[in-house]
């Protein structure tokens, strides 16, 4: 398997910011041939068409636009309110040809750009994309740290983020007759707005 390379390593470059949104690393289409995206597909971070992020992130936060359509609005609203936003890993291998973390062999974390984030930003909150993503941050490439921000984990935003969610519903209960896509989304407005 080749060694993939993350095509962006944080937004916006001059890493200014007092909210981190943290994920691990794109599919592979996204790091190989940027001209093999899928239709839907966006040239940033989570923008993967199967990757719901970006979208239940817009209903938490009002944004009343297609963020596919119009990907510069969303930009500058993240730095107009100072949102950072990287992930965790910069190269790896796959054990399978998937875009599952779990089939991930990291060869290098992003260990350099979010310690430099972390030291020169007064960083309130860290949003995980996922309990994976959380686990992972703090056993490999922060086990401590000087000062803790708040931490929230949100559920993945993948379609694989709605088969396990017993960890969530221990912290941010699922209402009866709610489907687990309208429970994620309502998880997301609670969390993205604390």
């Amino acid at each position: 398997m080749n060694e993939e390379q993350h095509p962006w390593n944080v937004f916006p470059e001059n890493k200014k910011g007092n909210k981190l949104i943290l994920g691990s690393f794109p599919p592979k289409r996204f790091t190989m041939n940027l001209e093999n995206l899928q239709e839907n597909d966006i040239s940033f971070f989570y923008g993967s068409s199967d990757n719901k992020f970006w979208e239940m992130f817009c209903v938490s936060k009002d944004l009343n636009y297609n963020w596919r359509l119009y990907p510069e609005k969303l930009k500058n609203y993240l730095i107009d309110n100072n949102w950072i936003v990287s992930d965790i890993i910069l190269k790896t291998t796959r054990k399978v040809e998937n875009a599952l973390d779990k089939d991930l062999i990291v060869t290098e974390w992003n260990t350099k750009i979010i310690k430099e984030i972390l030291e020169n930003n007064n960083i309130e909150t860290i949003y995980f994309t996922s309990k994976w993503v959380q686990e992972r941050f703090c056993t490999k490439i922060f086990p401590s740290l000087t000062r803790i921000p708040k931490i929230v984990i949100l559920i993945s935003p993948s379609r694989n983020g709605l088969m396990s969610l017993n960890w969530a519903r221990e912290i941010f209960p699922q209402l009866k007759a709610e489907t687990n896509t309208n429970y994620r989304q309502r998880y997301y407005n609670h969390f993205l707005n604390l």
